[in-house]
């Protein structure tokens, strides 16, 4: 007589299966929640703004720091020399200097004169008579960038020339930024040719708006429709921490806002 009940051989095959359904259907759930060809359109959009600004708003950076010693410092100030000048071969040729796109400073950050003359750069010296300012007077930091605006000065030919061993110079350090004068530019632009101006970053059917600020908001630049953003927009947005270069060769932390709708 047949038994009613289903063998135990038969029961394991429906665990089989009903395990393999819910885990289809597990992973099925898993995929339309984390859709990993979903075109995102939210905080990534952002982001792809971001990213295309970036390439069109960054700028680069050089610098190299050169310091002499003791005793060449003793014999500017003895032959009362108010300048000096060094020619570091193709060091600055290298960093992309030019007479208008040198910044240079002391120890304490104060920005000297200096001039170029065919590869050879003179730098007036921050004279003082007190001990304490002999370092300040030893160790300077050249930066160049088209970010800078020059502090060129023609200082004549009577500075101090130093030879190779009255001077050290350390390793060229390069850094890329996102630019102040580019931001400002993007900013004008956004104003005067919107539709124009955006074809470089978003598509014809999407717009954006963006504020650049410094973390205490004391430099603010904010470009956005006139009219407002449409309050029907589905509007998305992200912040950006960026290091922008001001034309002193500073590098500052601001803070990137950016909306697109």
């Amino acid at each position: 007589m047949e038994s009613l009940f289903p063998s135990k051989k038969a029961l394991g095959h429906v665990e089989v299966v009903v395990s393999f359904i819910i885990f289809i259907g597990f992973v099925t759930f898993l995929f339309v929640i984390f859709n990993p060809f979903k075109q995102s359109n939210g905080a990534n959009a952002a982001e792809n703004v971001f990213n295309a600004l970036e390439q069109n708003l960054t700028a680069n950076i050089s610098s190299v720091s050169m310091s002499f010693n003791q005793t060449t410092l003793g014999v500017i100030l003895v032959s009362q020399h108010t300048c000096f000048s060094v020619s570091f071969g193709n060091v600055l040729s290298d960093m992309g200097c030019a007479a208008n796109n040198i910044l240079v400073k002391d120890k304490s950050g104060g920005i000297r004169e200096f001039s170029l003359s065919s590869g050879t750069l003179s730098i007036s010296i921050p004279v003082s008579s007190s001990p304490s300012q002999f370092d300040n007077m030893r160790f300077y930091t050249i930066s160049c960038s088209d970010e800078i605006v020059s502090q060129l000065s023609p200082l004549g030919s009577n500075c101090y020339s130093l030879s190779s061993s009255d001077y050290a110079l350390g390793a060229i350090v390069s850094k890329k930024a996102f630019s102040k004068k580019r931001i400002e530019a993007l900013k004008n632009n956004y104003g005067a040719s919107y539709k124009i101006m955006k074809k470089k970053f978003v598509s014809d059917a999407t717009d954006f708006s963006f504020m650049v600020s410094s973390l205490d908001n004391a430099i603010n630049y904010t470009a956005e429709p006139e009219q407002g953003i449409p309050r029907s927009a589905k509007v998305s947005a992200s912040s950006f921490p960026i290091d922008v270069i001001d034309n002193s060769g500073e590098i500052i932390k601001y803070i990137f806002n950016i909306k697109v709708w």
